[in-house]
Parts: structure tokens; C-alpha cells; sequence
């Protein structure tokens, strides 16, 4: 007897990747998330049965049943200390922060008016977290020639180990935008991963173009639901 149904066909990894910039109390622009909110987040992600990893770990022996969340946070705006950690603690979390030495050093003007963790408060943030690199002036890269994309990586990864006195190896690309010189130029000054903007599951894992949920204000649990049963979809 000849059956006629068609072969299953093997999972795909969902490896899932949150990007969040602001934690405050008034949701003043779409970065802004008020912090009852993002713990709501990660109270459906674990209701959803996601594992939580960070950036660092997380391309690391993915099979084809996991369901792995990583938490990232860009900028290094104080709310991410004031806020986010307590959250994070909470649940056990080690999060990956990403920081812009120019907005942190103050050499560098922010697209809004924002106030940024200081280098003892990032350094407190390390502790239980991982620091990655933003730029050095939240560049945007889609013009910029090779010399200064390579002076941008390599001048906010110089920066960051010389501060926290340990490597830095992730890299988030300011506006989300990545090619592949961008990607080569990451790999030569020694970052492991790139974390891009672009919306979606990271079904087949590329350490060096992972994508990323950019979560908006106002997050509601029916609006997060709805985008996490989306993103699931595309899984």
C-alpha cells in the first residue's frame, strides 16, 4: 500500500530577538515603553515557554525544538538601570546592552533629548550583563565609506573594553541597517555578532545579520500577543 501523505518537514530553530531602547513612566515617543509593560513582556514570553539567553550564548547549539529569547536594549539610556534591571533580576535575565560611547561621553548630540548612563553605571550594569557596541556616534552607515564604518566598529569596541576592562564581541548597528561589507568590516575588527533591525524569527542563525523585533510603545499584552503569534508564524 502506497500512502499519499506528505513527509513532515523538520522544524526550523526560533531563535527570537527583542530590541528596546527607553523604560519610563510616560510613553513620550515610540521608543518609550512604560516599565509595567516590558515586565508584562517577559511574563508572556515565559507563559509562551521561551527560553532567555543573551546575545553571546544564543547562536550557540541551536536545535531544531528550541524556543530562545534574547532581551536587547539600545543606546544606553538610564531608564535601561533605573528600570530594566530590577525586571531583569526578577526572572533571572542576563540581558545585552548596547552602548554608544558618543552619546555616553557626551560628544555626541542624541536624536531627542535623553539622558544616558554614565560609564560607573554601565559598568555596574556589566556585572550582571552583557555590553555591546552601538558605534561610536550612532552613525548612519548606508553611505559611509569602509575607513570610517571600520573607525566607527573598531573606535566604540576600543572604547568599551578599555572602560569595562573585558571584550566586547556584539555589535548593534545604529537604524538597523547592515550589508555585507558592514558584516565583513565586523568580523575583521573581532565582534562575533551583528544584530540588525529587520523584522522576523532567525530561522537559519547568522551570527553576523541576526534580526530583531523592535518593540514600539504602546506594547499592550493583546498588541504583543498578536505580533509574538505573527512572528511565530513566520517561524
Amino acid at each position: 500500500r502506497v500512502s499519499h501523505s506528505q513527509p513532515s518537514l523538520p522544524k526550523s530553530p526560533r531563535v527570537l530577538i527583542l530590541c528596546y531602547h527607553e523604560l519610563a513612566d510616560d510613553e513620550l515617543s515610540p521608543w518609550i515603553l512604560k516599565p509595567a509593560t516590558f515586565a508584562e513582556h517577559v511574563e508572556i514570553l515565559i507563559d509562551h515557554g521561551y527560553q532567555f539567553d543573551a546575545i553571546p550564548r544564543i547562536t550557540e547549539n541551536v536545535t531544531a525544538t528550541d524556543k530562545r529569547v534574547a532581551i536587547t536594549f539600545d543606546d544606553g539610556i538610564i531608564g535601561c538601570i533605573r528600570h530594566a534591571r530590577p525586571i531583569l533580576a526578577k526572572h533571572n535575565i542576563r540581558a545585552t546592552f548596547y552602548i554608544c560611547p558618543g552619546y555616553t561621553n557626551g560628544t555626541v548630540a542624541a536624536y531627542r533629548p535623553l539622558t544616558f548612563m554614565n560609564w560607573e553605571d554601565i559598568q555596574e550594569l556589566a556585572v550582571d550583563h552583557d555590553i555591546g557596541a552601538h558605534s561610536l556616534t550612532h552613525c548612519i552607515f548606508d553611505h559611509l565609506p569602509r575607513d570610517q564604518r571600520l573607525q566607527e566598529l573598531a573606535g566604540s569596541k576600543a572604547v568599551i573594553e578599555d572602560r569595562l576592562g573585558r571584550p566586547c564581541r556584539d555589535f548593534a548597528t545604529p537604524y538597523g541597517y547592515a550589508d555585507y561589507e558592514l558584516m565583513a568590516v565586523a568580523q575583521t575588527v573581532g565582534f562575533s555578532t551583528l544584530v540588525t533591525t529587520d523584522f522576523g524569527p532567525n530561522r537559519v542563525v547568522e551570527p553576523l545579520r541576526l534580526q530583531r523585533w523592535e518593540v514600539h510603545s504602546p506594547g499592550t499584552r493583546t498588541e504583543f500577543t498578536a505580533k509574538l503569534h505573527e512572528i511565530e508564524a513566520l517561524a
